[in-house]
């Protein structure tokens, strides 16, 4: 026999020995293994309303989004790409206390840690046709294991999508008028350090992450005169939720949803603006009746030029990216 011939051998019998390797194997399920892609530390392709099944178990920690604690923690990465522009939910189940991101490149868009428990998690993210997003499954303060992760797109299945995740969650309906009355009324959000107070009385929105933010809101406009990029940090004295809207109630749309980021007194998001839109920040409370303070503490950063807010107060925005620390 040729050498050529027994190294095209040994190429044959090498998958087949290590799939025999992981049949064989206590404690590891092949069907896990070869629908998460064959192997730790690789970026697979992930689909709209193409679930896929995955574990963190044995992968390395490639990622630290800043909802998933400090400690160091196996993590499983797909690229994401969508056909059409729009708002989308990434939804994680899992048998461990699961947490999911989307990263636009080394910016992380969105991050969330127990949606309604521990073990499901989800974001809802205005996304971008065509271009190439990084959805992470991590787990929190070290977890690891199997998951289910699934992306679908919000405007036409939000139904669906919310009970599927949601499944102990009772349908909630937002006070349309009572929210375009507080939407006319807001003060703009300006950069820097903003401090606010939830009202117990005052809970009218519905909002897309954190269990529909059941307790009350404070409600702020958000105006830009050129493209902008937005930061803001919440700190709160409650288990705070904060959502960035297109449009106050009647047809609007959540642009971002981000709850528990990395705990229940620290959340925050970052977005895109552009002057010709009509925006809403919405400050809302995990539970019922959970009124208390808050501090939000706002970047705008125009994306064309210098380092300047609209307002010409310059803000300097540090951005979340794989390895940093919370």
């Amino acid at each position: 026999m040729s050498a050529e011939m027994v190294s095209r051998l040994h190429a044959l019998l090498l998958p087949l020995g290590v799939l025999t390797g992981l049949l064989g194997a206590p404690g590891c399920s092949p069907l896990i293994y070869l629908a998460s892609g064959g192997g730790p530390d690789e970026v697979q392709p992930l689909g709209v309303d193409a679930p896929v099944l995955g574990t963190t178990h044995g992968s390395h920690d490639d990622y630290a989004p800043r909802c998933a604690g400090a400690e160091e923690t196996p993590d499983a990465a797909y690229a994401l790409e969508v056909r059409r522009a729009g708002r989308y939910l990434v939804g994680v189940q899992a048998d461990f206390d699961a947490v999911v991101a989307i990263y636009d490149g080394d910016r992380l868009l969105a991050c969330n840690d127990d949606h309604e428990v521990a073990r499901r998690a989800q974001v809802i993210v205005l996304l971008e046709a065509r271009r190439r997003y990084i959805v992470v499954v991590d787990g929190w303060g070290g977890d690891e294991g199997r998951f289910e992760l699934a992306v679908h797109a919000r405007d036409t299945e939000s139904t669906a999508v919310d009970r599927d995740l949601q499944p102990n969650s009772a349908p909630q309906a937002e006070d349309v008028a009572a929210l375009e009355a507080r939407c006319s009324s807001a003060e703009s959000l300006a950069p820097g350090r903003t401090e606010g107070v939830l009202i117990p009385s005052e809970s009218h929105a519905v909002v897309g992450c954190g269990a529909g933010g059941r307790g009350p809101e404070a409600v702020y406009r958000v105006e830009v005169d050129r493209p902008t990029r937005l930061d803001v940090e919440i700190t709160s004295e409650l288990d705070a939720v904060v959502e960035l809207r297109r449009g106050c109630s009647t047809g609007h749309q959540v642009l971002a949803c981000v709850d528990d980021a990395p705990d229940p007194m620290h959340t925050g998001l970052s977005a895109d603006l552009l002057p010709e839109e009509s925006y809403f920040l919405i400050i809302d409370s995990y539970a019922v009746d959970a009124g208390g303070t808050f501090e939000i503490e706002a970047t705008f950063t125009l994306r064309d030029g210098p380092q300047d807010s609209p307002q010409d107060s310059p803000q300097v925005s540090p951005q979340d990216s794989p390895q940093d620390t919370p």
